[in-house]
């Protein structure tokens, strides 16, 4: 695969880990704080979720009960990549993609680090995900159904006058794992995915579209681990990320024409 910074339409890249849950994670944040600042990520914020659990009870009205979920977030100066961390997960992210090593790399400097900093007994599931935005305006004017393959664009191409937007969603389960694509047109742009609202970083500029139609592809592979869970270890970590990465890539095949990928030259 050549270079991917230069054509490819990859505008967001995440790789997650979870752990034992580690319910004092908070006290932990400043020592980590202090040496990813010291790694090249020294911008920090905390923010807090709140969300509603409801339980039915038989014969008795719902019980809702509030949940208040924490996270820290570090990137570095441009706001391009960082990291998310909550009490029983890391997340690296990036909209400044400059190849699979890179990021991995990244990703598990960022484990050896909270490992030395909190001792994790194990992990529960690794993944990773990728989102691209394919947008024919930057191919030459193409036709959406050149660049993707019409199945995942349903009704879009054929009735464009007044779409607010075409999903498609496919999930397999192989095993332990779990490999989901998505793809949405949106004719308002780059639209980013609910579950990852708000995207903390700053997307590149030939991303910033919101006045025509966009595809975007979404392909995420995980992998779950039942008890007994595996230990923290780079290397099997490392080995678990690069078969999500092959998979994503099998994905990304499947979910382009031979055009596309030839004048983004990969995958040919």
């Amino acid at each position: 695969m050549s270079d991917p910074t230069a054509s490819m339409p990859l505008c967001y890249a995440l790789a997650q880990v979870r752990f034992n849950p580690v319910p004092g994670m908070a006290e932990y944040v400043p020592r980590l704080q202090d040496v990813l600042r010291r790694e090249g990520w020294p911008e920090f914020v905390r923010q807090r979720s709140q969300s509603f659990e409801v339980k039915q009870v038989e014969g008795q009205e719902p019980e809702v009960r509030s949940l208040e979920r924490e996270r820290w977030i570090f990137s570095n100066a441009e706001a391009s990549e960082g990291f998310i961390l909550q009490p029983d997960s890391l997340v690296f992210h990036t909209t400044d993609y400059r190849g699979f090593e890179e990021m991995l790399g990244s990703m598990l400097r960022g484990m050896e680090l909270l490992h030395e900093t909190i001792e994790l007994q194990f992990v529960s599931r690794v993944g990773l995900r990728y989102l691209n935005a394919v947008d024919p305006a930057m191919m030459s004017d193409s036709r959406l159904d050149e660049l993707v393959p019409e199945r995942l664009l349903g009704l879009a191409e054929s009735h464009s006058d007044g779409l607010r937007h075409s999903f498609s969603e496919t999930v397999f389960e192989q095993g332990e794992t779990t490999v989901v694509g998505r793809a949405l047109v949106s004719p308002r742009g780059v639209v980013w995915p609910p579950d990852l609202q708000p995207v903390t970083l700053e997307p590149q500029a030939r991303f910033r579209v919101d006045d025509h139609a966009v595809v975007m592809l979404d392909s995420d592979v995980y992998r779950v681990f039942p008890k007994p869970q595996i230990p923290f270890e780079s290397q099997r970590l490392r080995k678990e990320l690069q078969d999500s990465h092959d998979m994503i890539g099998q994905m990304f095949r499947e979910m382009t024409t031979r055009k596309a990928r030839s004048c983004w030259g990969v995958y040919d």
